[in-house]
């Protein structure tokens, strides 16, 4: 996988702002579970999130930035791993996102710094 940059980043938080604009979330949202809704409310996808110290997953290390890709009726979540320094860019995995702690996207890639 090629290096996900702060510009792939504001690129894909347009194309979801886009969507929502449109109204395609809502309506894909009114025929998901409760729990679903609940979850995207709670994690929603227009933000990054750095995964906590201690999680239990194998690509968890200090500072790994990850992206919220779906939603399961089990109360989990796919993130994609955008950062981090054990090699694990790339990677999906289902994850329990109370594991997950949402950050701006100036922390997840500053603009003072090279990506």
């Amino acid at each position: 996988m090629a290096k996900y940059t702060r510009q792939d980043a504001e690129r894909d938080l347009f194309l979801l702002a886009q969507d929502e604009r449109a109204g395609l979330v809502k309506e894909w949202l009114a025929t998901r579970p409760q729990i679903v809704q609940d979850l995207y409310k709670k994690y929603n996808p227009d933000r990054f999130y750095r995964v906590k110290p201690n999680a239990p997953y194998r690509f968890t290390d200090e500072g790994c930035i990850v992206a919220i890709q779906s939603f399961f009726e089990n109360g989990s979540v796919r993130v994609k791993v955008l950062r981090d320094r054990t090699g694990h860019m790339g990677v999906d995995a289902a994850v329990d996102p109370e594991w997950l702690e949402p950050i701006s996207l100036d922390e997840a890639f500053p603009p003072d710094k090279a990506n």
